[in-house]
């Protein structure tokens, strides 16, 4: 019963569409109100920051290499000791004694070889006028070799009796402070026993956990800094760790001290700024999966993408003049190509 109206209602659906479409139009080619700046003005370089540590590359227990007891130990925590400067001495001598024996050792290996060697020369000449067997002759240079050889081993075992010697006294491996006193005057030692634990004071390396996609931008930035508790460090970039951290999704950087050092294991804040200038991130806008923002080409917008700006981060902006104009408020509703009316 209804069907004689159907007609009518087309028609009003198809005039209310085309009215819809007509207003959509008009509205399309409405510029858009904006406001400009140049991009020079709105330009910034980032400073970020990742967390510090001060480390020092030695930090060892000191241990005795020869047994004996424990005469002196003239170090106390906190005193600072040069490289090669004395630790420790122990009671040296059952080693001395042992020295004194290989040198004598020495001393007879030398002797044979001299009675060898001139007894080779005396039958090597009696030999060109054939006054020798050559029995004689292969025994004469046997004695010879064979005391070539004693001598070589005396030489070795005298010099490791000199190096237990030379162990009586434990010298510091490194410039460092003590930090620990691990033995007492009038303990018997062992080698290996520690006795002492020493921290390199002059070996420091500051180490940071920077988030990934920041680490390779790092590693060139500007004027890194170290900030401990108010104070700043000039760093030198030293070294990125080839491996991402899979729990903290960062990498480990390195860094020395340009100038005057923290004390070893300080904790602060590494600082740093990005080499290459950056926007806002409120200027990013997304347009067809796309980041990028809107410049004025006249009264016309132009989308231009930024293809390593990340959402909600200050986007890096690399081959535009600076003298482009950027749209800023009105961007929103903007699509490439869209007129513009500029507020001045």
């Amino acid at each position: 019963m209804h069907t004689p109206l159907t007609p009518i209602f087309a028609l009003l659906l198809s005039a209310l569409v085309l009215a819809n479409q007509s207003l959509a139009a008009e509205s399309a080619e409405a510029p858009v109100l904006v406001t400009v700046a140049p991009l020079s003005s709105l330009l910034f370089r980032p400073r970020h920051s990742a967390p510090a540590t001060v480390e020092a590359l030695n930090q060892s227990d000191i241990v005795a290499q020869t047994s004996g007891e424990l005469r002196e130990l003239p170090i106390r925590v906190g005193d600072k000791v040069e490289q090669g400067g004395t630790l420790a001495r122990l009671d040296c001598r059952d080693n001395e004694l042992l020295l004194r024996q290989r040198q004598a050792q020495f001393d007879s290996a030398q002797a044979r070889l001299a009675l060898a060697q001139k007894q080779m020369r005396r039958i090597r000449s009696l030999a060109g006028d054939r006054n020798v067997s050559e029995e004689l002759l292969n025994q004469s240079e046997f004695e010879l070799a064979d005391a070539r050889a004693g001598l070589a081993l005396a030489q070795a075992t005298r010099e490791g009796a000199e190096l237990a010697v030379a162990r009586c006294t434990i010298e510091a491996p490194f410039a460092g402070i003590v930090l620990a006193r691990l033995a007492n005057v009038g303990e018997y030692l062992s080698p290996g026993q520690p006795l002492a634990r020493l921290l390199d004071h002059q070996e420091l390396e500051i180490k940071a956990m920077l988030p990934a996609d920041l680490a390779e931008p790092a590693a060139t930035a500007q004027a890194p800094m170290l900030e401990l508790g108010g104070e700043q460090f000039p760093l030198l970039f030293a070294r990125l760790v080839a491996a991402i951290d899979p729990m903290g999704r960062s990498r480990e950087a390195r860094y020395t001290f340009a100038d005057a050092a923290a004390l070893p294991g300080a904790s602060g804040r590494l600082t740093w700024r990005t080499e290459h200038p950056h926007l806002p991130a409120d200027l990013v806008v997304e347009r067809d999966g796309r980041l990028g923002i809107f410049l004025a080409k006249g009264e016309t917008a132009r989308f231009h993408p930024l293809p390593l700006a990340i959402e909600g981060r200050p986007a890096p902006v690399a081959s535009l003049d600076e003298a482009s104009l950027v749209i800023q408020a009105g961007r929103e509703a903007l699509v490439d190509g869209a007129a513009l009316a500029i507020a001045r």
